[in-house]
């Protein structure tokens, strides 16, 4: 579940994943003649819904499904504005523009692994990320890559290798074009498995 804003304020939003095939459903906080306290499920065509954020700027929360689908929703507005964001680099196939490791054999090896996603929203710049993360299903002592055929006992356990961090930059409400990011910046990227958020590292240590 994710809220819009503190509990305290009359405009509270709240949406979260519910049910076997993981859809989406909000509730409003009670206190206005319109407005009772019970979960209003989305009417859409997507499902298995991984990750919420509200992005506080836009005003919309944003929800990515297990099949890499963006869409955005609009909980102020009579009726429900859904916005479903197509990717400018992905096209029909759904794949992220991959950068990985330059390392050939473990390149070759990466089609063993699996990986998950991540929607991330900063609070302080209002950017949105999809963060990737690439896992192993086994890894040697050494750190060496065991593919599955290796591990017919399941003796080596799996172990994350490495994160691609994609910025996504807005053309118009609907569609967005992916930006590798080969640094974070100023910033540190908290993942989880269900939202997930950046916070800006401005410190003065003293």
């Amino acid at each position: 579940m994710v809220l819009s804003c503190s509990l305290m304020n009359d405009d509270c939003v709240a949406m979260a994943t519910y049910g076997h095939s993981d859809l989406l459903a909000f509730c409003r906080r009670p206190g206005r003649e319109d407005r009772t306290n019970c979960w209003i499920p989305l009417d859409g065509p997507l499902r298995q819904y991984t990750q919420i954020v509200y992005h506080s700027k836009k005003k919309l929360f944003f929800a990515l499904t297990y099949f890499r689908d963006l869409e955005a929703w609009d909980l102020n507005t009579d009726p429900i504005n859904r916005f479903h964001i197509h990717n400018e680099n992905l096209g029909a196939s759904n794949e992220w523009p991959i950068s990985f490791v330059d390392d050939d054999e473990l390149k070759h090896k990466s089609s063993y692994c699996w990986n998950s996603d991540y929607l991330v929203y900063d609070h302080q710049s209002h950017e949105l990320f999809i963060v990737t993360r690439y896992i192993a299903p086994a890894i040697d002592q050494d750190g060496t890559l065991i593919l599955p055929e290796d591990n017919l006992d399941d003796q080596f356990p799996y172990q994350t290798l490495t994160f691609d961090v994609f910025k996504l930059d807005f053309i118009n409400h609907d569609h967005v074009e992916l930006q590798y990011n080969s640094s974070l910046g100023n910033r540190a990227i908290f993942i989880c498995s269900n939202t997930s958020f950046a916070l800006s590292l401005n410190h003065r240590i003293s």
